[in-house]
Parts: structure tokens; sequence; C-alpha cells
């Protein structure tokens, strides 16, 4: 898996680049860099939540 891209994260669950930003510091900070270990724990604190609201 590629270094995970900001546009990437922002794409993936309709945020703003800037609070993709921000949460993905926060997965960084919280598991680690791995993007797969990154994109799983935005999934389980985020991923839901955020899925159901799509414009």
């Amino acid at each position: 898996m590629q270094p995970l891209d900001v546009q990437t994260i922002a794409d993936r669950y309709g945020w703003t680049t800037p609070m993709a930003r921000w949460w993905m510091a926060f997965a960084s900070s919280s598991v680690g860099p791995k993007p797969e270990t990154m994109i799983a724990f935005l999934d389980k604190t985020v991923g839901g939540v955020t899925m159901i609201r799509r414009s």
C-alpha cells in the first residue's frame, strides 16, 4: 500500500482537506504511520458516523 495522501482520505470519507489532515495526524499519533493501520483506525473510529450522511 502506498503512503496515504490527504486527498485520498478526504475523498474516502467525504471530508474537507483540513479535516482529513487533522484526522490523519490523529490516527498517526494513535496507531502509527502505517497506511493500512491508519485506514482501519479511521474506519473504526469515524467511518460509520461519516458514511451515513454523504450528499
